[in-house]
């Protein structure tokens, strides 16, 4: 009798073991606003959006559903990102709803609860044909060409015409579930264009019981730039004179002109039966959809405190109150900036100019289809920068800090761009250069010449990329990421770096391949970067390889955090900026990969962040009044020489990146010296950053006017711009703590 008591008893733990296990781990409803910005109603509308976790709340993305005024609609769910749990970091949601016209809509994603099964799109995949049922309408695909309702994606160049054929294992499933499905088309053309680096890529998005396809059609010049460290490069760019898909995508008489390594995306709109429409979004210089073209897709958005409350994309801090009244018109005054890029009603003119928008600024190359999306380094004129500063990135940033949709608009806008133009999509030059940014310098991508050359590893991110691909779904934007990715690791470990030792006194470069690593950490903390000669690595070991120089050239100065300017390394010299770039990805590395995961290097890292920090501190300067009621910002200086007196060349710009690492040392380590610098040079960053160079004193009542342009620092508005949209979490997420 004994003995069947404790079999049943184990019986008994053993199922509640199993009920416990199939369990979520934790029960969570986040309510999600869809805003049609059109003035029609839609029916039934796609929508694809991507939604982030905080660490361990969802475990099993087989146990969320969509709830729409409390009743369940059907939907499917993709993870897209992972925290190292395995838990899920980043899901891809794609349902229907109707949308009345200029309205909103609001779902709620419910985790916890088994969805009941949906029935939707079904996939047919044969050796040589493909068909897709949308419960509506069949759509059959013989693999050995590439038509959709009977037209094919032709262009021309060199006055020969060229049609995409798919290669022998061309056609791939990406997506597949119940409410959408996307194919993946790859191939090269039927002759020889230029050479058989130019490729295509189609991707085919159906969606349960529609009639319509949505179509990416993307042209990609994979040539060489024929890179010489010693010579000229030797490959021309490639001139397009025509591309069609049952319509022009490129309008009779005009041209289009690709630079090596450059590719350019069309999206359009299929019926079954009918013509296909080219979607594109542009916007006048009010912010509003310019005439002619498409309102963007609808997002699903959630709030700016449930995006802040996962850390997903690390410190997400929404706007600041609470604050005494002089600190908090400072924190207002940064979110004003922020939001008087793309909102016009936050605009304040400039002293003797107007100020603009980017919307506004953009507009000027509307009709030039090729240039529409990239900054030019001055407000309103002058040559591409190729968006060196992640405004990507620093777009989606502040949408999700804010949940203003001119963010993220202002974010797909650069992002489609810069993947397609600003990428270099090549394996065919040195692997140091390959899959990286290139760095642009001609007025307009209609500019022969191949001034950008090939890709490099300074000024190229990844994070826009990625998050373009999380939040909206766009599958481009998984391309872009991936492949900066590859051009990290070839430089890394296929080039002259040896085992990832990136040794020169310019230390950005080794912080933004670490922020690229940080990126890929985010979405796969388990990815292996595979090697020719030293093996796989793991992020974290890749991280360390490639911050290993910097470590051993700070120790060479004497550990006192900072290096030696020049290669060779100038004792007498010091570059300041170096250290405000390299900061912010150091303590990400820090902060979201070793800390409670590698107690020694973490103590190390930590060691040298604050060294760094503490230099940066220690040769700021400003802040002082001339005994006539005239003010010096702080500020640090462009260059220091020890053999000059003094210290001048002071920049503003930079004090945001330092107020952002000191505030995050504040964060790490309580010491209230960290803080109130922050505090102050956070303070100066916002109020004189639009009113004065450095080494001037100014009237202290002065403010820094709320627009893209500038007077002060003319012809590098893409650069300080792209900073602050980028930077200061960790100081707000630190002076929040402050005062709680």
């Amino acid at each position: 009798m004994h003995s069947t008591f404790v079999q049943r008893l184990i019986i008994v733990i053993f199922q509640i073991t199993l009920l416990f296990q199939n369990v979520p781990s934790y029960g969570l409803d986040v309510p999600l606003t869809i805003a049609n910005r059109d003035s029609m109603a839609r029916d039934r509308e796609p929508i694809t959006s991507g939604v982030p976790f905080a660490q361990g709340v969802l475990k099993n993305p087989g146990s969320v559903r969509l709830l729409l005024n409390g009743v369940e609609i059907p939907a499917q769910f993709l993870p897209t990102a992972y925290w190292p749990d395995k838990s899920i970091r980043w899901l891809l949601s794609d349902f229907q709803i109707n949308l009345t016209a200029s309205g909103t809509s609001t779902v709620t994603l419910q985790t916890g609860v088994e969805p009941i099964p949906v029935s939707g799109i079904i996939v047919g995949d044969q050796a040589n044909q493909l068909t897709i049922n949308t419960r509506v309408s069949t759509f059959a695909f013989n693999k050995k060409e590439f038509t959709v309702n009977g037209s094919g994606f032709e262009v021309s160049s060199g006055g020969s015409s060229y049609r995409a054929v798919p290669a022998s294992n061309g056609w791939m499933i990406e997506e597949q579930g119940p409410m959408k499905v996307v194919i993946r088309v790859d191939g090269n053309w039927n002759r020889t264009l230029s050479n058989s680096l130019n490729r295509f890529r189609a991707r085919l998005i159906f969606y349960r019981d529609k009639s319509e396809i949505r179509i990416f059609l993307t042209f990609r010049n994979n040539n060489s730039y024929g890179w010489n460290p010693e010579g000229p490069p030797g490959k021309p760019d490639l001139i397009l004179t025509g591309a069609r898909f049952g319509i022009d995508l490129l309008k009779p008489g005009t041209h289009y002109v690709f630079g090596s390594g450059v590719e350019k995306t069309w999206e359009l709109i299929m019926p079954l039966n009918g013509r296909p429409v080219v979607v594109d979004s542009r916007y006048a210089g009010n912010g509003s959809v310019a005439p002619g073209y498409t309102t963007p897709r609808p997002l699903a958005a959630s709030s700016p405190d449930y995006y802040s409350s996962t850390n997903a994309w690390g410190p997400i801090v929404p706007a600041l109150s609470g604050f005494p009244a002089g600190q908090q018109a400072d924190f207002n005054l940064f979110e004003k900036l922020q939001r008087a890029k793309v909102i016009q009603s936050d605009v304040e003119n400039l002293p003797g100019q107007p100020g603009i928008t980017l919307w506004k600024y953009l507009y000027q190359d509307i009709k030039s289809w090729h240039d529409y999306g990239d900054l030019r380094w001055g407000g309103d004129f002058g040559s591409l920068s190729g968006n060196h500063y992640d405004w990507s990135y620093g777009m989606y940033l502040q949408f999700m800090r804010t949940g203003r949709l001119a963010f993220a608009d202002a974010a797909r806008v650069f992002a489609r761009h810069e993947i397609d133009m600003d990428i270099y999509h090549t394996g065919a030059d040195g692997e140091a250069y390959n899959y990286q940014k290139n760095w642009e310098s001609r007025p307009t991508h209609d500019n022969p010449g191949n001034e950008f050359g090939c890709g490099r590893p300074s000024h190229t991110w990844s994070s826009g990329y990625a998050l373009h691909w999380l939040i909206s779904g766009d599958p481009r934007g998984r391309d872009g990421y991936e492949e900066i990715l590859e051009g990290v690791r070839q430089y890394a470990y296929e080039s002259f770096n040896g085992e990832g030792y990136i040794d020169t006194s310019e230390i950005r470069i080794a912080g933004w391949l670490t922020e690229n690593l940080i990126t890929l950490y985010r979405v796969n903390p388990d990815a292996r970067l595979k090697t020719k000669s030293y093996g796989t690595k793991t992020v974290p070991l890749a991280i360390k390889d490639i911050l290993k120089a910097v470590f051993d050239r700070e120790a060479k100065a004497g550990k006192h955090g900072y290096v030696y300017a020049g290669d060779p390394p100038d004792p007498n010299t010091r570059h300041p900026l170096m250290n405000c770039y390299f900061l912010e990805p150091a303590i990400h590395a820090y902060d979201e990969v070793f800390k409670g995961r590698d107690k020694a290097y973490a103590a190390k890292l930590l060691g040298l962040i604050r060294r760094m920090t503490d230099w940066l501190i220690s040769i700021t300067y400003g802040g002082d009044n001339n005994g006539s009621g005239l003010y010096r910002p702080r500020q640090i200086p462009m260059w220091i020489d020890i053999t000059q007196p003094g210290q001048r060349e002071g920049q503003i710009p930079y004090l945001l990146m330092a107020a952002n690492a000191a505030g995050f040392c504040y964060k790490a380590t309580g010491e209230a010296s960290y803080r109130d610098y922050a505090q102050n040079a956070f303070q100066d960053y916002i109020r004189y950053l639009g009113v004065t160079g450095g080494d001037t004193y100014i009237n202290p009542k002065l403010r820094t006017p709320t627009c893209y342009n500038s007077n002060v620092y003319v012809d590098t508005e893409s650069k300080i711009h792209g900073w602050s949209s980028r930077y200061g979490q960790y100081y707000f997420a630190a002076i929040r703590k402050a005062i709680r």
